[in-house]
């Protein structure tokens, strides 16, 4: 690691000891105040809301409060042992003992979750709490010097992530999932793998299908996972059986409509800045300008 690398990360891990009340307190302020300024996430939120959830949808409480969480989720995530070290206290879920025979059985599963509220603490909490062997997948950041803080991040509760770019990372997953351990993938974003369109609010989105139909193909068990604050310092999980039965369309139909359900209840704690509808089914991809337009000519249209 290179001296900037090491510098970066030793003050992460300091602030990472500030308590938690301090930590949210600081990442809801700053995210707060990003989100009142001019940017082109606070565009792009802006059209997607009134587009899917009305006119209304798009106060400035409402823009303010979506980057408010997203500063949340990254300070809370320096260091998770607080909501870990006091699971029950933090963290509610109706799932807990099927989460226990899940881990019991030491059988391979394929958790499909989303950016909603903080995505890290699913994977840390099923980790620390049930002992699963959780494997998350992700691209590889852009810059190196935070692809290896994402890395260390991970790794301090036990994580080890698989990049889509590793060679061999098809077989990697096969071997996972053959040997009881987890898969854990977020697939709400519009991003250049395979994948099928499946209705997302009333619109089709082009949703990632690979993992889903290789869980299919091994009768691995599926299911939707999200996490969404519902007090300061507590969180609710969500856990939903998905039918692997199904055709992998209609899985992930399933997965997009109990995602829809849930951002419904919590809508400030979706990534709304992503250009979640941006590739269309004739097989255009829109640039942001595009993007924002084409938004803007369907609200006419409406």
């Amino acid at each position: 690691m290179s001296f900037a690398s090491a510098l970066i990360w030793q003050i992460l891990v300091l602030v990472g000891k500030l308590p938690m009340r301090v930590r949210v307190a600081v990442g809801r302020f700053a995210g707060g105040f990003y989100g009142s300024l001019p940017s082109r996430e606070r565009r792009i939120a802006t059209a997607q809301l009134t587009q899917f959830l009305g006119p209304t949808s798009a106060s400035q409480g409402t823009l303010r409060g979506i980057f408010a969480s997203v500063g949340v989720t990254l300070m809370e995530s320096l260091n998770l042992n607080p909501y870990l070290n006091q699971s029950t206290l933090h963290i509610e879920c109706s799932e807990r003992e099927r989460i226990r025979a899940l881990a019991a059985s030491n059988s391979g599963a394929l958790f499909l979750s989303a950016h909603t509220s903080n995505w890290d603490l699913l994977a840390a909490w099923g980790i620390s709490e049930f002992g699963l062997k959780i494997f998350p997948i992700g691209r590889p950041a852009r810059s190196a010097l935070l692809h290896r803080l994402l890395l260390k991040l991970r790794s301090a509760y036990g994580a080890e992530t698989i990049w889509r770019n590793d060679r061999g990372g098809a077989r990697e997953l096969l071997r996972v999932l053959r040997s009881g351990g987890c898969l854990a993938a977020l697939i709400d974003q519009d991003t250049r793998v395979k994948g099928v369109f499946a209705p997302f609010f009333g619109r089709a989105a082009l949703t990632p299908v690979s993992l889903v139909e290789l869980a299919v193909r091994e009768q691995t068990p599926i299911f939707a996972a999200f996490a969404f604050r519902t007090a300061p310092l507590h969180y609710r999980v969500f856990i939903k059986e998905l039918d692997k039965q199904l055709p992998p369309a209609q899985i992930l139909t399933a997965y997009n409509l109990e995602l829809e359900r849930l951002i419904r209840q919590f809508p400030e704690q979706w990534v709304w800045f992503h250009k979640r509808w941006r590739s269309l089914p004739d097989g255009r991809t829109l640039g942001t300008s595009e993007y924002l337009s084409y938004l803007e000519n369907q609200e006419d249209a409406a």
